[in-house]
């Protein structure tokens, strides 16, 4: 059994027992229940989930400039966070940055109060990593200060990545590819999981 864990932070694996490594990505779902497996080199990019929160100050539709428009600030810190990657990296440099929820204000007639972005990042060093977390929070912050309001910004970096063999000849349905509809997880390979990433941990 080869034990393997992969950082999310730097993208670079690491093992202290002897390992194999399989031909194709693809190939880990098939292995069999209790295997380990671990790839050399990059293996899965670095990932950061962010929720942003900006908060601006209400005031009436008529008056737009007794107020601060949260939604509007929001507006801009999409588009902007998505020129960083068109225009503040290197085209050779693989860095995602998604924005996938957005939600603001309580009413169709008033600029709204607050409003809050969450998404994700992905990027595959650590130096392309904080730097997008830095350009991040300095374009964000400065949006929101232009146009009046501040914005709150917290980072969540997952801990590591491991493959784990659930493959079970007694049940069919564990040796199916794992985006088949009809993919099904060994249960007993959750209880091992369980004691990998606890050993992991502590």
């Amino acid at each position: 059994m080869a034990f393997c864990v992969e950082t999310a932070q730097t993208g670079c694996s690491a093992s202290t027992r002897p390992w194999t490594c399989p031909a194709e990505p693809s190939d880990y779902y098939f292995r069999a229940l209790s295997s380990e497996i671990i790839k050399p080199g990059l293996n899965n990019a670095a990932a950061d989930h962010f929720r942003i929160m900006i908060r601006g100050k209400s005031a009436h539709v008529s008056t737009p400039q007794l107020g601060a428009d949260a939604l509007y600030i929001a507006s801009h810190a999409v588009v902007a966070l998505q020129s960083l990657v068109t225009r503040l990296t290197s085209p050779v440099e693989p860095v995602i940055i998604g924005v996938g929820k957005l939600t603001a204000g309580t009413t169709y007639n008033a600029p709204a109060e607050t409003a809050g972005l969450e998404g994700t990042t992905r990027s595959v060093s650590q130096e392309s990593q904080e730097r997008i977390r830095d350009l991040g929070s300095r374009t964000v912050s400065s949006i929101s200060d232009l146009y009046g309001g501040t914005a709150e910004i917290q980072l969540h970096t997952p801990g590591a990545y491991a493959y784990w063999g659930t493959g079970n000849t007694a049940h069919p349905h564990t040796l199916l590819p794992n985006h088949n509809g009809s993919f099904d997880v060994d249960a007993e390979a959750l209880i091992l999981c369980a004691g990998l990433y606890a050993g992991y941990i502590f």
